[in-house]
């Protein structure tokens, strides 16, 4: 079979996966033919849809945090590796099942009236080697570790007016130095 997508703003001739991706919403007629010429056609709404499981509309990626990131709720749908120091303001994270945020050693990660929990079980937490994590006025929770420290240089946290519930284990250190 092949498949055909055709709106007011969109005439994506026949092809063959049947997966449209990239589409606004609206309505669409949607048109299957076999190889015999048959064709069957059906009119579909595509509204708005949760594609993550944290069930906000925007999923912050590894890019997006090469640049600043606005105040807002997002998915986080995979594992963070910082590469610049970053801080969040008035975010809400919803993290997926085991996904990690990384601050390298001289990166700093600063969270400023933000919140983080798993939209699922629990995600990893904030992995730290070597960097700094400052937690300002914000809620961790869910985590496996709030922060753990997994050696690489000295560690740096500071954590004032912050709160952490329903986490496994708050602090971690593994032959490490690390600043509190």
């Amino acid at each position: 079979y092949v498949y055909g997508l055709v709106s007011s703003q969109v005439n994506i001739p026949f092809q063959s996966p049947s997966d449209f991706d990239n589409i606004d919403y609206g309505t669409y007629t949607v048109t299957v033919a076999d190889y015999n010429g048959c064709t069957i056609s059906s009119v579909v709404n595509v509204g708005a849809t949760i594609l993550d499981c944290c069930g906000f509309q925007t999923s912050l990626t590894q890019a997006d945090f090469n640049s600043t990131i606005p105040s807002g709720s997002y998915n986080l749908n995979e594992d963070i590796v910082l590469s610049q120091n970053i801080t969040l303001t008035g975010c809400t994270l919803a993290i997926m099942k085991d996904k990690s945020i990384t601050i390298p050693a001289n990166l700093t990660l600063t969270l400023n009236n933000c919140y983080l929990y798993s939209c699922g079980d629990m995600w990893q937490g904030i992995i730290n080697n070597g960097g700094t994590v400052k937690i300002e006025n914000s809620s961790i929770d869910d985590a496996k570790n709030i922060v753990a420290h997994n050696g690489g240089g000295t560690a740096k946290l500071t954590a004032t007016n912050s709160t952490f519930y329903h986490n496994y284990v708050g602090l971690s250190f593994n032959a490490a130095n690390f600043g509190i």
